[in-house]
Parts: structure tokens; sequence; C-alpha cells
């Protein structure tokens, strides 16, 4: 019996082992620290930059991230003696000459010509809306060390919210530029928790996760109402009834004894004009580029509004604008739901992107 017990308990303590070692948590001096406790001799180090497309994470989030670790790295190497980093801004000249690099050698070679003698490269995950999985390893470029892997760090998970950045590039309607309505398409973007919105005259367009193009009609119609029917058919009646009982009477035009049922026709005439509606309606489609998986999204909305036909210019004008603005908030709605894979009925959620 106290062997089995004793079976039970080794079981037992191997599991939650496994389950901590699945669940560790950190921040980003961790790694740091496991990552330079194998790297004892003088080097220039440089940090890559994470892939946001592999790693299903966000520009602006890889950015942060690899800020951290950098920072980290920093903070770990200065107990040690002639360890330096590679800047960020030559690493980002880099990247700019190899906007993609398709494995880490070829990256390597990029940054052993700014004199790097380690490669520490970060391998990133989104496991959900809130958490990543992260680890390092620490690759030789010169020397004896060259494609060895000199320390490695274990897996953590870190907390890192996902958040997109959102920028309208431009809204059009009819060959001229609507940007002034670019607060409304804002609007309804900046509904979901995970969007962030920045101004495209800013340097938003280069950050962007997502940017957006938007063309729109403004239609006014004018249209039957249920009363203005109701009157239509009314003055109709008269007439037919007028012009009947006229002949059979023998008189016609000014001299019809019924002119009085002819003139009850006129008045339903202007009166079915006037309860007729006039009927706004905006055409709208978007198309978004996912500028990390460099693929498009499109939506599109119809959205009408109507007012009365003797309506004056500055209501009418009232009308039209809420209209395409009340459109506009919508299609953004739309956008950023599809992009993130939820209904636009909700304003928080995960994301299936990041």
């Amino acid at each position: 019996m106290n062997q089995f017990i004793n079976i039970i308990k080794i079981i037992l303590f191997i599991f939650l082992v496994i389950f901590q070692a699945t669940n560790l948590k950190a921040d980003t001096s961790k790694i740091a620290k496991e990552i330079m406790s194998q790297i004892n001799f003088e080097a220039v180090i440089a940090v890559q930059p994470i892939d946001s497309k592999n790693s299903k994470i966000s520009k602006s989030s890889s950015s942060s991230l690899l800020d951290k670790l950098t920072n980290s790295i920093q903070i770990a190497s200065q107990s040690k003696k002639n360890i330096t980093l590679v800047e960020r801004s030559k690493l980002d000249a880099v990247m700019m000459e190899q906007e993609e690099f398709q494995n880490i050698s070829e990256f390597s070679d990029l940054v052993s010509n700014l004199g790097a003698d380690i490669l520490i490269s970060p391998s990133v995950n989104r496991i959900n809306n809130k958490e990543v999985e992260i680890s390092a390893r620490a690759i030789g470029l010169s020397g004896d060390n060259a494609g060895k892997v000199l320390s490695a760090s274990n897996t953590y998970k870190i907390n890192l919210p996902a958040k997109y950045i959102f920028v309208v590039n431009s809204i059009i309607s009819r060959g001229k530029d609507r940007m002034a309505y670019a607060s409304a398409i804002n609007s309804g973007i900046s509904s979901f928790t995970e969007a962030i919105v920045k101004d495209s005259a800013s340097s938003g367009v280069s950050e962007a996760d997502f940017t957006i193009d938007i063309e729109f009609a403004l239609i006014v119609t004018e249209k039957e109402t249920k009363e203005s029917k109701a009157a239509k058919k009314q003055a109709e009646s008269n007439k037919m009834a007028a012009n009947l009982f006229g002949n059979i009477m023998g008189g016609t035009g000014g001299n019809n004894p019924f002119g009085a049922i002819l003139g009850d026709s006129k008045k339903n005439e202007a009166k079915a004009k006037s309860l007729r509606k006039k009927v706004f309606t905006v055409e709208a489609i978007g198309k978004m580029k996912n500028n990390i998986l460099e693929s498009e999204i499109t939506e599109n909305i119809t959205l009408d509004e109507s007012l009365g036909v003797d309506a004056s210019t500055d209501e009418q004008k009232m009308v039209a604008k809420r209209t395409v603005n009340s459109a506009l908030e919508q299609l953004g709605k739309k956008l950023v739901a599809k992009a993130l894979g939820i209904s636009s009925e909700k304003e928080s959620t995960s994301s299936l992107l990041d």
C-alpha cells in the first residue's frame, strides 16, 4: 500500500514540474539574464527584430517587445566587461535594405557587416489576446563561434495585450478628397479596445498594421410615402369624378358644375407632393490592407435617412452630413471586426490575428 502511495506521489510531482515548466511567467529581464549568463567574453551584440507576421503580433507590439528585450540585455550585460550592443538605428537601417529576411543566416550576414559577434534571436508566438510565449537564443557570428548556439533561454509567458494601429489613408467621394470625415470612421475603429487610431499625416502610415481607403457616394432621391400615395389616389379619384359627372351634365372646363370636386383634386395633388420624402442614401466601400499578413479586407455599407421634401437647404445639409458620418462610423466597425475575426456588434474581444 505504501509503495502505491509513493508511486502516486512521484507521478503528481512529475506532473507538477511539467505544469510549472509550461506555465513559466516572467518579464524580458529573466530571459536576458539567462542568455547573458553564458557569454563571458568581449563581444558586440545585435538583437534581431521580431517578425510580426510569424509571431502573430502587431508591429507596435513587436517594436515594444524588442525595446524591452534590448533594454533588458543592456542591463544584464552591465556587470560584464567589453560587451556592447549594436544601436537600434543601425539595425533599422539594415531592415530598410532588406525588409523581410527569410531566415536567421541571411540576417546574420547583414548584422555581421555592422561588426556584431553575436546575434540574439528572439522567438515570439501569441497564445491568446493577452499573452505571448517568448524565448531567445544567442548565436555566434564570428571566429570559432560562428554558427554556434552560445546560450538559450527557457520559454516564458509574457503579458502583451493585443493592440493594432489603424490608419485611414484616404476618403474619396466622386473624385474629391473627403478626409474631413475621418473622425467618423475613426470613431467606429476606436470602439474596439484592440484598436489604436493614428493620423495619416504623421508617421502613422509607416507604423500601421492596417491602412484603410474609403470611397463613398451620397445619392438624393424622392420617395412616395403611404400618406402621399393616399393623397395622390384621392386626387385621381376627385379628378375622375369631376370629369365624369361634368360630361354627363354637359359642362367641361370652367363650365363644369363639379368644379369644386376638381379643385379638391388639385389640392390633393399638391398635398401628395408635399407628403413625399427626400431620401439621402450613402453607399460606402472600405478597402483595408493588412500590413502584417500582406492581404486585403473589403467591406461595404448602404445607409439611408429621409426628410420631408419641403425641408430647407440647411436641414437637408444637416441630414446629409449625419448620414455620411453614421455610415462611415459603421463601416469602420465592420472593417475592424472583420480584421479581428469578431462580430461588429461587440466592442472588445480577443483577436485572431494578433
